[in-house]
């Protein structure tokens, strides 16, 4: 005798309930899937070359374990097969982030993961126009004996000068 409001098992809620619940292989495989996609890293190409082009032997490594450090690195470069003028653009690319004076536009640059050589002077340029714009305008707020750009004897001339 059936209770109303109570839930009569059938072949067809079997059925459902069976295709929600899963194996525990299922399961696993599953969770796997969404572990994969939810914490999936894919590496920086651009900051992966920096630190094998600026990788250097430490005191004490020896040449057999310095080499197995670049061979290491060298993994999330993403080296694939390209033409000799691809080669030559990010070669220059590499060796053009790697020798900038400025801290900060390296470090700007680094943070892409894929960067061309075009845009990376783009950018590079961008940024130093709106470093030097803003030492322009700091500059220009500065009283004449405060601005770095004078010399030793014009800062001693607006000191005594009471500025």
């Amino acid at each position: 005798m059936l209770v109303r409001g109570q839930a009569r098992c059938s072949a067809t809620n079997l059925t459902n309930l069976a295709g929600i619940l899963s194996t525990p292989v299922e399961q696993s495989e599953r969770n796997a899937r969404i572990h994969l996609k939810t914490f999936s890293w894919t590496p920086n190409e651009i900051f992966a070359r920096h630190k094998l082009a600026t990788r250097k032997q430490q005191v004490g490594e020896t040449l057999d374990e310095y080499l197995q450090e670049l061979k290491l690195l060298s993994k999330d470069c993403n080296f694939c097969q390209v033409s000799a003028a691809q080669h030559r653009d990010e070669a220059v690319r590499d060796a053009f982030i790697s020798g900038l004076r400025y801290g900060n536009i390296p470090q700007h640059l680094l943070e892409n993961k894929t960067l061309g050589l075009q845009t990376a002077f783009e950018e590079a340029r961008a940024l130093d126009t709106a470093q030097k714009a803003s030492e322009t305008q700091y500059n220009s707020q500065l009283l004449p004996h405060q601005n770095p750009r004078f010399g030793e004897e014009q800062n001693k001339v607006g000191e005594a000068m009471g500025e």
